[in-house]
């Protein structure tokens, strides 16, 4: 199985804080990701993603996101018992 998949994802973030006083810092982002996912075996899935923002607000310079990538595995360890076969069509 091969499958593209496109992410949207909203992120807030509250001020930083030092001491107990809030930084000016803090904003919003929106990120579209799109994602690769492949399934070479029934419990194994790779995936690679990359997160590039579609519109951001933040007050401080050092919290502006440009871009991220993941790269993961996915193993299942039990999928539990197998559906049961459906037997074929009677025709009459």
């Amino acid at each position: 199985m091969l499958s593209v998949q496109m992410g949207l994802d909203a992120e807030v973030h509250d001020p930083d804080v030092i001491n107990g006083a809030n930084l000016v810092s803090g904003g919003w982002e929106v990120f579209a990701s799109p994602t690769v996912v492949w399934m070479p075996a029934a419990r194994t899935r790779f995936f690679l993603y990359v997160s590039l923002p579609v519109a951001q607000d933040y007050k401080a310079d050092y919290q502006v996101d440009h871009w991220r990538a993941g790269l993961g595995v996915i193993y299942s360890f039990d999928r539990g018992p197998e559906p049961p076969v459906a037997p074929p069509p009677r025709w009459n």
